[in-house]
């Protein structure tokens, strides 16, 4: 690991503490999976309250509002959101479930079931 990427983490650890967030970023060990997040990725409120889980993969253009809570169900499986999904403020996502792209999920929604493309 390069120093680099230490210093980054860091700072990210700080953001997230100012922010009363967690990202689920990591080290990416066996021990320690960490979230795969593609960018860019939309935070309209910074990271005003929001948790992501290290089980997740977002796709691209996704984006999330504040007070977003997207759990660590089961480990050993993911949390699948696809590419241009906006999640609404408040909304939590559990049962690692799949939402697909162009989805929509509504403000305080409470997702543990999979959302179709465009839903």
């Amino acid at each position: 690991m390069t120093l680099r990427k230490l210093v980054y983490l860091m700072l990210l650890r700080r953001v997230e503490n100012k922010q009363c967030a967690d990202t689920g970023l990591g080290l990416n060990t066996e021990y320690s999976p960490m979230c795969n997040i593609a960018s860019p990725l939309h935070l309209p409120h910074r990271l005003n309250g929001i948790i992501i889980g290290r089980n997740v993969k977002t796709g691209s253009n996704v984006t999330i509002y504040q007070n977003v809570t997207i759990a660590e169900c089961n480990p050993n499986s993911k949390t699948i959101i696809g590419d241009n999904v906006m999640i609404g403020a408040g909304a939590v996502i559990i049962k690692n479930v799949t939402i697909g792209k162009n989805a929509k999920i509504g403000a305080n929604a409470v997702i543990v079931s999979d959302i179709p493309r465009g839903g």
